[in-house]
């Protein structure tokens, strides 16, 4: 017979991780929960040599692939209302306008997104805003190019690289962390993260390591 102390003890540990668990802040447990998905999508993209332009246009197709149809998605469901400067931090203007200089057009459009929530919203915008952070390393990689039309065809790794990440967070972490939301968050961000995952390559890449970061 047990005195009921240890069930007691572990029964105390078990709430308190619970407690623990939902006191992250809706940053840190999409940073946590998405890693796997962000490594992932990481490794897709490494293959190509943004100093080739063959290579920066394969990039960049394969980026519209996801971005244009999550901005319109986004757009859709308001996102404005909880995040006023989206419309200043929509990169597919540019990043059209990059694959227009290197000679490549609009590609074709790929299955559409849908996103049930502005929760779920939300949670996509920080796998944009996130990967906007890796932008400045790959701009780097491009600079370096010898080819003066991959040096400039920068307007999308460059678009307000120095702004919008520290109020993104504000606005995020103003979400209250509880399971549901956390969980509408994680859902909206994993189905982002999909959506470059399964974006077709339609250009072979060339070897070469690039960077796609979310922090």
């Amino acid at each position: 017979m047990t005195s009921g102390l240890s069930s007691s003890s572990s029964a105390g540990r078990d709430q308190a991780e619970s407690e623990n668990a939902i006191q992250d802040t809706p940053h840190a447990a999409l940073r946590r929960d998405t890693r796997a998905w962000h490594d992932r999508v990481e490794a897709g993209f490494a293959p190509f040599d943004l100093q080739q332009i063959d290579g920066l246009t394969g990039f960049l197709r394969r980026q519209a692939m996801a971005v244009l149809p999550l901005e319109h998605e986004l757009d859709r469901m308001g996102i404005c209302d909880l995040v006023p400067d989206w419309p200043q931090r929509r990169r597919g203007d540019a990043l059209l306008a990059d694959l227009e200089q290197l000679g490549s057009a609009r590609p074709a459009p790929t299955a559409a997104i849908v996103l049930p929530s502005r929760l779920h919203a939300l949670g996509a915008l920080y796998v944009l805003e996130g990967s906007r952070l890796g932008g400045r390393v790959l701009a780097r990689r491009v600079a370096s190019s010898p080819d003066p039309r991959v040096r400039t065809a920068v307007r999308f790794l460059t678009h307000r690289l120095d702004k919008g990440w520290s109020t993104f967070l504000a606005t995020l972490d103003a979400v209250p962390p509880t399971s549901a939301k956390l969980a509408c968050l994680r859902d909206g961000a994993t189905k982002a993260f999909s959506l470059f995952d399964t974006a077709p390559d339609e250009i072979a890449p060339r070897s070469g390591l690039v960077h796609f970061d979310n922090a």
